[in-house]
């Protein structure tokens, strides 16, 4: 068994947030030791030719939905960020 939870996160990601708040929970469950490990996501979609998932709008419109629900699931803040001008 592994003595080293590795978390990968963005924090330009709601994802990443919401994760941020379980993994020490879940390091301290299973008596590992946390590594955090900052990387840029939308470095890793653009290098595999994906499309960005707030491009389209229909996931767009699930994301913002999703993210609002999963906020609400784990009973933290979100306010999604004010649009650039």
């Amino acid at each position: 068994m592994a003595d080293t939870l590795t978390f990968y996160f963005d924090f330009g990601s709601p994802y990443g947030y919401f994760a941020a708040h379980l993994v020490d929970k879940l390091a301290d469950e299973h008596g590992v030791t946390l590594c955090w490990r900052p990387f840029l996501m939308w470095v890793v979609v653009q290098k595999t030719g994906l499309a960005l998932p707030m491009a389209a709008p229909v996931r767009r419109d699930y994301m913002r939905d999703d993210m609002a629900r999963s906020a609400e699931y784990y009973g933290l803040y979100y306010q999604e960020p004010p649009r650039a001008c």
